[in-house]
C-alpha cells in the first residue's frame, strides 16, 4: 500500500502538504485547488488509506468539516447544514444553490457527523428492544426475537435509527434499565417483544418516551402491534376441514411465556367447533426442564408416542409450533405411522418447515413484518410534534400466512 512519501514524490509536494490534504481536509484551504485535486487523485489511484496506528491498522481519511464545505461553497454554515443534513427544510433555497453545496460536499468527501447531530438535538436516534428474560427465558423463544429484531433493525436503519438490545443490568430489571437509558438520552423509545416482570409492567405504563409492545397485550393499556396468530390457526383448521378431516388433536405445552399456548389452544377448540369437527388435546405438562429446543422436541415426541399407541386415533395433529411438530415426526417414524398417509401434521412459525421430510404444512409467522411495523410506528411517534396519545391505545394485528406442503393430505 502506498504511503505519504510515495504520493508526495509523485505530486511534487512535501509530505506535510500531502498529510494535511488527506488527513486534515478542514485545514487544507490554504493550498491551491489544483494541488488538492492532484494529491487526492493520486491517493485514490494508488489506494492510499491513512495509517491509524503503528501496528498497521488503517482507516479512511477524515471527512471534511461542515465549516470547510461551507467555505468552499461560499455559503454560511447554517445554509450548508440545512441543505446537507435537513433536506426536507431546504425548500427556501434555489435549486442552483442546493446543487452547488451538494457538489462541493461530494467532491470533498463530506459525511454527516451523526454523533454531533445527536448531541445538538438531544436525541439518541436509537430505539431499545427490551428483553426482560435475557438469561432465563425459554431458549426456543430466541428465534422469535431474532426474526423480530431483523425486521425492527431493517426498518429503523432506513429511518436513520439504531436498535439497542436492553436486558437486565446488575439488580435492575430490563425495563428499569430502559428508563435509565432514556433519561440519559441514549434511547428515544422502546419496543417490548414479550412478557414483563410484574414490577416492570408499572414502569412500562409510566415510561416517559414512546413505547410499543409486539406481543398480544393482556390489557387495554399501552400500544401494541402483534402477530394475529388467531388468523393463522383459523387457516390451519379450515385447511384440514377442506381436506376432509373431522377428528384432530391439538398438541402443545400446558403453558408458555406470553400466554401463547393457552390462547392458541382456545382458538383451535373454537374453530373446530365452528366447522363441526372433534378436537382432543394432548398437553405437554409444564416442567422447568422444558427450556431448550431439544427438551421441547423430546417432550412432544413422548406425548405423540402415547397418542399413536391408542387403538383409535385422530387423522390430523395440529401442533403449537414447529418444534412440537418435529417431536411428532420422530414419534411417527418410531411407531411406524406414515405422514401424511396415516396422519396429517401441521406446525406454526415456519422456521425450517421446508426441510422436514415430508415438508411441513405450517403457519408462516409474520413476526418480521411485526418488527418492521413496530419500528415505523415508534419512530413516527418519536418524531411527532404532538407526542403519543396513550388514551387511545393502538391495536394493530399483522396477519401470517399458511405454507401448505406435503405433511397434510386427505384422510384415508
Amino acid at each position: 500500500m502506498a504511503n505519504l512519501k510515495t504520493i508526495a514524490k509523485e505530486a511534487g509536494v512535501s509530505v506535510a502538504t500531502v498529510s494535511v490534504i488527506l488527513n486534515a481536509p478542514e485545514k487544507a484551504e490554504r493550498f491551491r485547488e489544483e494541488t488538492i485535486a492532484e494529491v487526492r487523485a493520486i491517493a485514490q489511484r494508488v489506494g492510499y488509506r491513512r495509517n491509524a496506528s503503528r501496528r498497521g491498522m488503517t482507516l479512511p481519511a477524515r471527512s471534511p468539516s461542515l465549516a470547510a464545505v461551507a467555505r468552499q461553497a461560499q455559503v454560511s454554515i447554517a445554509t450548508a447544514s440545512i441543505i446537507l443534513n435537513s433536506p426536507d427544510k431546504a425548500g427556501s433555497f434555489t435549486e442552483e444553490r442546493i446543487r452547488q453545496v451538494r457538489e462541493v460536499a461530494a467532491k470533498m468527501g463530506y459525511q454527516r457527523n451523526i454523533h454531533a447531530s445527536r448531541f445538538r438535538t438531544r436525541q439518541a436516534q436509537a430505539i431499545g428492544l427490551v428483553i426482560e428474560y435475557l438469561k432465563s427465558q425459554h431458549l426456543v423463544d430466541l428465534p422469535f426475537w431474532a426474526w423480530q429484531l431483523s425486521g425492527l433493525d431493517y426498518a429503523a436503519r432506513l429511518r436513520g435509527y439504531e436498535v439497542v438490545i436492553v436486558g437486565p443490568l446488575n439488580d435492575q430489571t430490563a425495563m428499569a434499565h430502559a428508563v435509565m437509558q432514556y433519561h440519559q438520552h441514549r434511547l428515544d423509545g422502546i419496543v417490548v417483544p414479550g412478557e414483563l416482570l410484574p414490577m416492570s409492567a408499572g414502569l412500562l405504563r409510566e415510561f416517559p418516551g414512546a413505547s410499543v409492545m409486539t406481543a398480544r397485550p393482556s390489557s387495554r393499556q399501552g400500544h401494541a402491534i402483534f402477530e394475529d396468530d388467531s388468523a393463522g390457526l383459523r387457516m390451519v383448521v379450515e385447511h384440514l376441514h377442506e381436506l376432509g378431516h373431522r377428528r384432530i388433536t391439538w398438541l402443545g405445552p400446558e403453558q408458555w411465556p406470553g400466554r401463547a399456548a393457552s390462547h392458541r389452544r382456545r382458538v383451535v377448540q373454537r374453530e373446530t367447533r365452528r366447522w363441526g369437527m372433534r378436537c382432543e388435546e394432548v398437553v405437554i405438562p409444564r416442567e422447568p426442564r422444558t427450556k431448550s429446543v431439544e427438551e421441547l422436541v423430546a417432550a412432544a415426541r413422548l406425548a405423540a408416542t402415547r397418542l399413536f399407541r391408542r387403538s383409535r386415533r385422530c387423522t390430523a395433529v395440529a401442533c403449537f409450533n414447529d418444534e412440537c411438530a418435529l417431536g411428532v415426526y420422530q414419534a411417527a417414524y418410531e411407531q411406524g405411522v406414515r405422514i401424511p398417509e396415516d396422519v396429517s401434521v401441521t406446525g406454526y412459525d415456519d422456521h425450517h418447515g421446508m426441510y422436514f421430510h415430508p415438508g411441513l404444512t405450517t403457519v408462516r409467522s409474520s413476526i418480521v413484518d411485526v418488527g418492521q411495523a413496530a419500528a415505523e410506528w415508534l419512530i413516527d411517534a418519536i418524531e411527532s410534534p404532538d407526542g403519543v396519545n396513550y388514551d387511545q391505545p393502538v391495536r394493530q394485528k399483522i396477519a401470517p400466512s399458511l405454507s401448505v406442503r406435503a405433511s397434510t393430505a386427505r384422510p384415508q
